[in-house]
């Protein structure tokens, strides 16, 4: 039987959200292949599979960049770059318990790089950290 990890508990708009933005991605990259190259298309493929790893690095990143556009501070470079290594270290490494946070047996996070603190942020928030 799989145990849920905390980061494949993300809400539900968030990771639509991050499917929605690949997808709209993949399209306007399909259509700007097209308008560079003047041969017709007579089929595209239209299916796209994304693994659920890939929503939640993508999840984490877009909470990041819309999180610095809401602050209108920042750069959302940091968060952008480190989302993978986060989602591992989050959903896989570390102990953690949102409903419990002074358990004195869990891991911790320390972002010395404070320009990537909305990293932290997002991966608190999608573990289930209020």
């Amino acid at each position: 039987s799989e145990t849920a990890t905390p980061m494949s508990c993300t809400s539900a708009g968030v990771a639509v959200g991050a499917a929605c933005f690949a997808a709209a991605a993949a399209t306007a990259s399909m259509q700007q292949g097209a308008r560079r190259r003047a041969s017709k298309v007579t089929g595209h493929a239209t299916a796209v599979a994304v693994d659920v790893d890939t929503d939640c690095i993508n999840a984490i990143r877009f909470l990041a960049v819309d999180a610095v556009n809401k602050a209108n501070s920042g750069h959302p470079g940091a968060p952008m770059g480190q989302a993978p290594i986060g989602y591992v270290l989050f959903a896989e490494e570390m102990k953690l318990n949102p409903a419990d946070p002074q358990w004195v047996d869990r891991d911790r996070f320390v972002l010395s790089s404070g320009h990537g603190c909305m990293l932290q942020y997002s991966l608190l928030h999608l573990a289930g950290y209020s």
